[in-house]
């Protein structure tokens, strides 16, 4: 039978400052949430916690980012013309007149719900890890013409 130590191990001081930050973190954040979900709630609105809703960057790249980040909101979700928006603070008249705007020049229907500020930032860092190719695409960088020449160094294109 092993032998079991009755000895207190000691904690250094950088353990113990690490361990209440993250314990303070932890709270702060579910202390958003908590807010965010009585905001839903205050409003009629649903709340949703993104962290459980993956978000395909393509769909968030459809909401400008500086707007995004302008109006507190995330384009998390589009199904056809069905589009689903997280609003921190859905009560701001510009937030909304832009979304109104938005969905009747893209025929969209829209379904707001309440986000938390951690939530926005999860979908906001899509847009800084696009893959180098989609950002190629979203630049339209072409070569044509002369920029491609026929033939490199010995190298025939096209054989």
């Amino acid at each position: 039978m092993p032998k079991v130590s009755r000895r207190i191990v000691p904690v250094s001081f950088t353990e113990k400052t690490q361990r209440a930050t993250d314990l303070l973190k932890k709270l702060r954040e579910q202390s958003m949430e908590d807010r965010a979900h009585a905001l839903g709630d205050r409003l009629g609105l649903p709340y949703l916690d993104l962290h459980l809703f993956p978000a395909d960057p393509k769909d968030v790249a459809l909401l400008p980012e500086v707007d995004a980040k302008k109006f507190g909101a995330a384009l998390f979700r589009k199904n056809g013309s069905h589009v689903y928006i997280g609003l921190e603070n859905p009560e701001d008249p510009a937030a909304i007149q832009y979304f109104q705007e938005l969905s009747n020049a893209n025929s969209w229907r829209l379904t707001l719900s309440v986000v938390s500020r951690q939530s926005l930032e999860k979908v906001w860092s899509s847009y800084s890890n696009k893959p180098l190719l989609e950002s190629l695409d979203i630049l339209r960088v072409s070569l044509k013409g002369d920029d491609l020449g026929t033939e490199e160094e010995g190298v025939a294109l096209g054989e």
